[in-house]
């Protein structure tokens, strides 16, 4: 007699009725994405120039592999509602939009930033918890950035946002920031150089 071993697929992300076993995959192909289950990667998910993706945490955590970056945006990508996000959410270049609208986000050990925002690229923040990072978790540089923070809970180390860079911008308009280090009374809860600031 013959037997047949078989495997069940692991399924990590759904676009409306489609299934994929990668998050990579599901980014590749664009639109609005729902997180399955708990992910670590393997190497950083990367959203490419001229894509779109809306990532529904659903609940689920996605945490970065060894480099430390969890998601690399050169589109436009908006996450969305409950979850956990481990590692560096990074935006770069000037097409490159983000917008977050709820999660967790956490650094790793040894991590000095959680969004990480550079190149042109614009970051807009409108609901998160944002822990931890060696430095500002929060980090936007080079020309031309934009960072905008309308709600956020911000719990940091020895400062929560840095923003730098020629014609950068950054716009504060809410938020909780919370620093814990022992030399926070020395530190910067927010520090922007050479850009125009809005508190």
């Amino acid at each position: 007699d013959s037997m047949w071993e078989v495997v069940a697929k692991t399924y990590v992300a759904q676009i409306g009725e489609e299934k994929y076993e990668s998050l990579q995959e599901a980014f590749n192909v664009g639109g609005d994405i729902k997180l399955l289950c708990n992910v670590t990667v393997d190497e950083t998910v990367v959203l490419a120039e001229g894509k779109t993706v809306v990532l529904d945490l659903n609940g689920e955590t996605l945490t970065a592999g060894e480099d430390g970056y969890a998601i690399t945006n050169m589109g436009e990508l908006t996450i969305m509602n409950d979850g956990v996000i481990n590692g560096v959410v990074y935006a770069e270049g000037t097409v490159a939009e983000t917008t977050i609208e709820g999660g967790t986000y956490n650094a790793l050990e040894n991590a000095k930033f959680v969004l990480l925002n550079s190149q042109g690229a614009s970051l807009t923040i409108n609901a998160a918890t944002i822990n931890g990072g060696s430095s500002y978790p929060i980090y936007s540089y080079d020309a031309y950035s934009k960072l905008v923070i309308n709600g956020a809970t911000v719990n940091a180390t020895f400062g929560c946002v840095n923003s730098y860079g020629t014609n950068g911008s950054v716009e504060i308009n809410g938020g909780t920031f919370n620093m814990t280090g022992v030399q926070c009374k020395t530190s910067h809860i927010a520090y922007f150089s050479n850009v125009d600031a809005v508190i």
